[in-house]
């Protein structure tokens, strides 16, 4: 998502659709994110209500499956694109809000004790992306094209989650849990708190 999304006005400009095309863009993917969003705060119960990691990994490659195919299309020119690009961006918002909440779910469910040093490291490396990633993503489009950029897209999003699953396999996620206290700097902080 980060390499992609501040670069829509370009792609749609290098694939010869018109630039306004990106408001109906971006109302389709808010729309997909609101409904989903509130689709899933009804439910009772469900993979994501219970922290499992394919409820948060399904929603990721689909939305980056859905850029390649995305990037399919630019690079075949299909007919219809006007319509074809607000359903995929109505799907990839759907997909996105279903994303975040599983990731939060997860958070709370394999992190309860440390969630909030367990966010914070997890918006880091957020920030890290959108810093990265868009330079990455105009490098691709300069040099190779908007269907390029799509297929880099959904290549990045396929590595992550397997880099998360390396980690998630070898005990790699403890990074995200933040440093303990040792237990007698603990005892020792509360004596000097009641002698005061």
């Amino acid at each position: 998502m980060f390499t992609v999304n501040n670069l829509i006005p370009l792609v749609l400009q290098q694939s010869g659709l018109d630039k306004a095309l990106l408001g109906i863009l971006v109302s389709c993917a808010g729309a997909g994110n609101i409904l989903s969003g509130l689709w899933l705060a009804r439910r009772r119960a469900g993979s994501a209500a219970h922290g499992a990691t394919a409820a948060m990994a399904r929603p990721a490659l689909v939305q980056a499956a859905a850029f390649g195919g995305i990037g399919l299309m630019l690079g075949l020119h299909a007919p219809h694109l006007d319509l074809l690009l607000p359903a995929m961006f109505f799907v990839s918002g759907t997909l996105s809000a279903r994303y975040a909440i599983a990731l939060n779910v997860y958070m709370t469910t394999h992190f309860p004790t440390a969630i909030g040093g367990v966010s914070g490291r997890v918006q880091a490396w957020q920030n890290a992306m959108i810093l990265v990633a868009p330079l990455l993503g105009a490098w691709v489009l300069d040099t190779r094209g908007a269907p390029a950029l799509m297929a880099f897209a959904m290549l990045a999003a396929f590595g992550s989650l397997g880099v998360f699953r390396l980690l998630q396999a070898f005990g790699g996620q403890r990074f995200l849990e933040p440093k303990k206290m040792p237990a007698g700097r603990k005892e020792a902080g509360k004596g000097d708190r009641l002698e005061n």
